[in-house]
């Protein structure tokens, strides 16, 4: 298993989690997850398929325990409550984009990070440099694209995001 660790889906946290005909834990029956034949398939999670665990029954003839699911038997099983969230990575903003996503007069909901104080600010002006650089004034303060990014966090979509750009 250990040669498999570095080439598993990067949710998943060990590789240990992977019940097998060597080691299984019926507590997991009724659990959802993640079922496959190979190993080789928890590379990504996308081509495995997702059921939930009905049974786990003991397969005389391979020597193997064999986990059923309503989309048949299995080999091998990943509890999905044992996954890894998925965790975003951002970048800052470059000044084009961030006048691009927050125009004049935009309202935006900041905090410090690690803090909870929440601070409603209006972006009141620009000021952008020969170097594509540029300064963001919020309620007559000054800030730089880095310095948001680094110290703020903006509420977004319903959620608290990193002051930045997510990349793929």
């Amino acid at each position: 298993m250990a040669i498999i660790r570095n080439i598993l889906d990067k949710r998943i946290k060990d590789c240990a989690d992977i019940q097998s005909f060597k080691q299984y834990d019926d507590k997991y029956i009724g659990e959802s997850g993640y079922f496959s034949d190979s190993l080789c398939r928890f590379q990504d999670l996308k081509c495995c398929h997702k059921y939930t665990l009905i049974s786990i029954n003991d397969d005389e003839d391979a020597g193997d325990f064999i986990f059923e699911s309503k989309g048949g038997n299995y080999r091998y099983f990943l509890p999905e409550k044992l996954l890894k969230p998925i965790q975003k990575d951002y970048r800052p903003y470059t000044f084009n984009e961030f006048i691009e996503e927050y125009p004049l007069c935009s309202h935006l909901l900041l905090r410090p990070k690690n803090d909870s104080m929440e601070m409603l600010r209006l972006i009141d002006g620009y000021n952008k440099y020969k170097n594509g650089n540029g300064t963001v004034f919020m309620c007559g303060t000054a800030f730089s694209m880095s310095e948001l990014y680094n110290n703020y966090e903006v509420f977004k979509d319903d959620k608290w995001v990193p002051f930045g750009v997510e990349v793929d």
